[in-house]
């Protein structure tokens, strides 16, 4: 029998399916074990985000084709709340600003390496300063803005460090699976280090299994663990569609309900 492997293209669809699940148990209010397996999607993402970033062969390409999902599906978002409103929808969720800054941080943590490496000075305080300008940015969007309509529509166009899908948390983690970039063990380490910090942190009098899972996703280190560093199909435009496709036709049906 041969050995259990799983492309990258196999983990994508894995992905697929958890994040089904998810959008599912958000929009339809299904069983908490619905949810607890969308927890798994997130990491998967991420650490595929992480391999297309090291074996792509233009990484400013890679950014912007992330960016520009990002900035499609937000005009998207805006256009479909605004055609079926939803008072407990106000905005829906994009993922693809969560990857495209881990893609942005792993470009500049490697620029920061690279340069370290030079002993160029210069070169090694202006990559400093850009690791802080995603996070100033968003923070001070957020502090002028407030949590309003008008900040939904700025989120559209920048990716937000703290109102994307769990950022700073997957941001750390893609950070985490770049440094440990083919030592499985280590990068799966980081991951269940990461997901008990997560629900140690967890907020008092919030139930770990009812709404604050997001901890479970150490269990996507199952699938993970079967990655055998290829690549399997190339079928990316299928991944950029998927994701909003599955998530507008469950906001459909919850708004029809």
């Amino acid at each position: 029998m041969s050995k259990l492997s799983l492309t990258n293209f196999q983990l994508k669809l894995i992905g697929v399916f958890l994040t089904i699940c998810y959008s599912l148990s958000t929009f339809l209010e299904l069983p908490a074990p619905v949810g607890w397996l969308g927890a798994l999607a997130a990491p998967i993402f991420v650490f595929t985000t992480v391999e297309g970033f090291k074996h792509t062969s233009s990484e400013s390409s890679y950014l912007f084709r992330l960016l520009a999902a990002f900035w499609l599906m937000g005009i998207c978002n805006l256009i479909v709340t605004q055609a079926l409103p939803s008072s407990e929808f106000l905005v829906l969720g994009n993922v693809f600003g969560t990857l495209f800054l881990t893609a942005l941080y792993i470009w500049i943590v490697d620029r920061l390496i690279t340069y370290i490496k030079q002993r160029n000075v210069v070169a090694i305080i202006c990559a400093f300063i850009w690791l802080f300008i995603p996070v100033l940015v968003s923070l001070i969007l957020v502090l002028l803005v407030g949590h309003s309509t008008a900040l939904s529509m700025y989120v559209t166009v920048i990716p937000n460090v703290f109102l994307n899908d769990s950022s700073v948390t997957l941001i750390l983690l893609g950070l985490l699976f770049y440094i440990f970039y083919q030592k499985k063990y280590l990068q799966i380490a980081a991951l269940i280090v990461v997901s008990i910090t997560t629900l140690i942190l967890q907020p008092a009098g919030i139930d770990i299994f009812t709404e604050g899972y997001q901890w479970m996703m150490l269990f996507s280190s199952v699938f993970i663990a079967f990655y055998n560093s290829k690549r399997g199909k190339d079928v990316k435009l299928f991944f950029y569609l998927i994701y909003p496709i599955q998530l507008y036709l469950c906001y459909l049906i919850y708004v029809a309900q």
